[in-house]
């Protein structure tokens, strides 16, 4: 697989003064070989969104040998996607991924919101949502396809420790293992509600 320590060394520091990277202006490019951490959420207009990366407004960029760790998204009263936020018709592709540790209210790990990427090869480890969806946050419509991915570890203060499916969204889940998640209230792996169809392989 090659050496890949460079990623751990090239470090891109949000220095808690809001979201490391901003991608929401239709952005098309690439994102190669970083750690993404310690950012605080960009506002939207609406809420606070995306700690770590937010990809928004038809942006749709190619994300790929990142490890994205310690990043939140805790600020306003409905902030989501702790590591990284995509929504608004946003479609990018991520790509051997790491996302670990990072904390939001909805989807500690990411949360996708009407929107369309691709995911494969991700891992998501230790991340927290003080609501639901520790790992993953899907809704609003939105139809991702994950391919090969890990989520293990993760954990939600009420539903979904694992992944959270809400309002609409059909993701399509290949070769998706999830595995030592938990929340209390139910779904510590997967939990799906309000006209969801994911299909699983």
């Amino acid at each position: 697989t090659g050496d890949t320590s460079y990623i751990s060394q090239t470090v891109i520091d949000g220095n808690q003064s809001g979201s490391t990277v901003l991608m929401v202006s239709g952005e098309n490019g690439v994102l190669d070989g970083f750690t993404i951490t310690n950012g605080t959420g960009w506002w939207s207009g609406y809420n606070w969104l995306g700690g770590g990366i937010v990809i928004r407004n038809s942006s749709s960029p190619s994300l790929m040998n990142l490890i994205v760790t310690d990043n939140t998204s805790n600020l306003g009263t409905s902030p989501a996607g702790g590591g990284i936020s995509i929504g608004s018709n946003s479609n990018p592709l991520l790509q051997n991924i790491v996302i670990s540790n990072n904390e939001s209210t909805w989807g500690g790990g990411i949360s996708i919101y009407g929107s369309n990427p691709i995911l494969r090869n991700i891992t998501f480890f230790g991340n927290h949502a003080d609501t639901t969806g520790g790992g993953m946050y899907i809704a609003g419509g939105a139809d991702p396809e994950l391919h090969r991915v890990q989520i293990h570890d993760n954990t939600a203060a009420f539903y979904a420790g694992g992944i959270f499916v809400n309002l609409n969204a059909s993701p399509i889940f290949n070769q998706v293992t999830v595995t030592q998640n938990t929340a209390p209230s139910g779904g510590g792996g997967l939990a799906a509600a309000d006209g969801c169809n994911p299909v699983i392989a």
